[in-house]
Formats: structure tokens, C-alpha cells, sequence
């Protein structure tokens, strides 16, 4: 099964695509917090382990509303221990979700099968749809 990773926004989709894949903080060269999954891990979800909707999975923490890659399960993903606390952000390279798992450094798009927009997205305003738009002719170039 394929796993997922969700975004803040359509925005972020769109530089995701345009700098050549999803990246770790690392390969991002940025200073944005990656909380429990350390600078050289992204974490991503699989969608086969998404038995329920609660609080501890990745679909409610990362993907209900939110724009979503649909990536390959033909990637090398592990799966740090589950672990809802204690443990130290600086040191702990873990699971807050059952069903996340984590990839070193770099997701390439080639391994990005699709992508989904929530309904609710759909409703916004006009530049919303340019930017569903804009998403679609990236995604449409990569194959």
C-alpha cells in the first residue's frame, strides 16, 4: 500500500514540486522545526495501517483537510518506535503516530504517485483554484 504525506497548504505542494521533491530539514537547509523525526528523516504515513481516525494516527494529526501527497510504497521507509512520551525532541528519533514512518533525506518525485485536495480547498477563493491549477500542470509534467 501507498503511504501519504500531508501539507500546511497548497503553496507549500507547489515548492515542494517546484525544488524537485519532498526533503528533510537538512536538504531543505532551513531552520523550520521538524519536531520528533530529527533533521535527516521526513515522516510520512501508510495508508494500509489507517484502521481508524483517532488522535493517534498520522491520517487525523497530518492529512484530514489538508493537501496530500500519495507516495510509492516502493521507497525506504522504517519505522522508529511508537512512543507517546517521555522523550527528548534533541535526542529521540520517534513515533508520535501507530502508523508513521520516516525516510532519510529526500522523497523524489518520481516516487510521488498523486496528489489530493480536499473538498473544502475547493470552496476558497480564485487564488486557491489558480494554485489547484497550477498543481495539476506540475504534476502532469512529471511523467
Amino acid at each position: 500500500m501507498a503511504y501519504y504525506r500531508g501539507t500546511d497548504s497548497l503553496d507549500t505542494m507547489i515548492k515542494i514540486i517546484e525544488s524537485g521533491g519532498i526533503k528533510s530539514k537538512n536538504k531543505r537547509q532551513t531552520d523550520y522545526d521538524t519536531l520528533y523525526n530529527g533533521d535527516d528523516y521526513i515522516s510520512i504515513g501508510k495508508i494500509d495501517e489507517v484502521s481508524d481516525y483517532s488522535s493517534d494516527s498520522c491520517f487525523f494529526g497530518w492529512i484530514f483537510g489538508k493537501p496530500t501527497f500519495i507516495i510509492s510504497d516502493d521507497i525506504s521507509a522504517i519505522k522508529p518506535e511508537f512512543r507517546c512520551g517521555p522523550f527528548n525532541p534533541d535526542k529521540d528519533r520517534v513515533n508520535i503516530f501507530k502508523d508513521e514512518y520516516h525516510v532519510r533525506d529526500e522523497i523524489p518525485l518520481d516516487k510521488i504517485e498523486g496528489i489530493a485536495i480536499p473538498f473544502s480547498l475547493l470552496e476558497k477563493d480564485r487564488r486557491t483554484l489558480m494554485n489547484i491549477l497550477k498543481l495539476l500542470r506540475l504534476a502532469s509534467s512529471l511523467n
